[in-house]
């Protein structure tokens, strides 16, 4: 009998323990990128269980980008959030260590196409979904102004984010809590604060964290430790972290305390991926070469290559390759699947 990692208990976890069983040949160098890549493609487009395939004309490098395409990524993160939540392959203890990662430019703070309001309606998308479907309470968390003295300060991207979130229109959920403040007992559904053990209630069910990120002269590392502790194994969700060190002077971040940190932003585990590809050799947002994508904690890995037809005016992404759940594919092994 072949052991299997992964049980198979519907067509699903088939197609799942399949990718596991030739992605371990890989590892083990029984056979090559390429031979695997094409198995795996397969699996991944048989015609059952889940399906992987995305749509056609995403066009992401025209700006700003279509209403299908932010509506199609808000209702994907949003599923994604839901599964995380209810799924009972993700211990109670790790619940509190969620993260989803987003690329495409609107909300690529790398680029100059970055559109605060794209993140912002995702966030509202997938927080009242969770109060008026699921009933739950969300907190949702701006870092505050890190560092000391005249070199206090937010990060570009989340400069003004609190403030735009909090003057959103919500429909009725905010509103009504506004004419209901004076309610001691009104269970106020959708809520916001900074990264602190102080700024979470009692009642959160779900924390959502906006992007946070280490600025220079000051790390984020020990108030997002704090909250996630303070949250006791509730659901806390960073959306697009940056976690890496950003060395400044006076000893913040440098080597002193790294495997600490490193240890936390390893700590989160994926939910959630939807990544445009560039080449190595160059490029800015220009050309794409392709796009992977993880739909739910669950769900494989899977390398789609952007296939643009001058003939027909068609721009397809075409799955090249899959990869397990479990763990996050390193980048060295997808750059040799596009690479042959």
């Amino acid at each position: 009998s072949i052991p299997l990692k992964y049980p198979i208990i519907d067509e699903n976890s088939l197609k799942i323990s399949l990718l596991s069983l030739i992605s371990t040949s890989l590892t083990e160098s029984y056979a090559s990128i390429e031979s695997i890549s094409k198995l795996s493609s397969k699996i991944a487009s048989l015609p059952f269980g889940d399906d992987y395939n995305v749509p056609s004309n995403f066009r992401f490098n025209d700006v700003p980008h279509a209403t299908w395409v932010r509506a199609y990524l808000n209702d994907f993160v949003k599923d994604a959030v839901i599964n995380a939540i209810y799924s009972p392959k993700i211990p109670n203890e790790k619940k509190s260590r969620l993260q989803i990662k987003v690329n495409f430019p609107e909300v690529n703070i790398a680029f100059d196409t970055y559109r605060i309001g794209t993140i912002l309606e995702m966030i509202r998308h997938t927080a009242l979904c969770l109060a008026l479907n699921e009933d739950k309470r969300v907190k949702i968390l701006v870092q505050q102004s890190l560092g000391e003295g005249i070199f206090t300060g937010l990060p570009l991207a989340l400069a003004s984010m609190r403030l735009i979130l909090e003057k959103m229109d919500w429909g009725q959920v905010i509103n009504q809590q506004k004419k209901s403040a004076s309610i001691d007992n009104e269970r106020q559904m959708i809520g916001f604060g900074a990264l602190g053990a102080d700024q979470l209630d009692d009642e959160d069910d779900v924390i959502i964290i906006i992007s946070p990120q280490n600025v220079i002269g000051a790390s984020i590392m020990d108030l997002l430790e704090e909250t996630v502790i303070a949250a006791k194994n509730r659901p806390v969700i960073l959306f697009n972290p940056s976690l890496l060190d950003r060395p400044s002077s006076n000893n913040v971040m440098q080597i002193r305390g790294r495997q600490e940190r490193r240890a936390l932003s390893d700590s989160f585990i994926d939910i959630c991926n939807f990544r445009l590809l560039y080449p190595s050799s160059g490029g800015y947002m220009f050309p794409i070469r392709g796009l992977i994508v993880k739909k739910n904690y669950d769900s494989p890995w899977i390398l789609y290559d952007l296939i643009d037809s001058k003939k027909d005016k068609l721009e397809r992404y075409d799955i090249i390759a899959a990869l397990p759940p479990q763990p996050t594919p390193d980048t060295t092994l997808i750059s040799k699947i596009f690479t042959g």
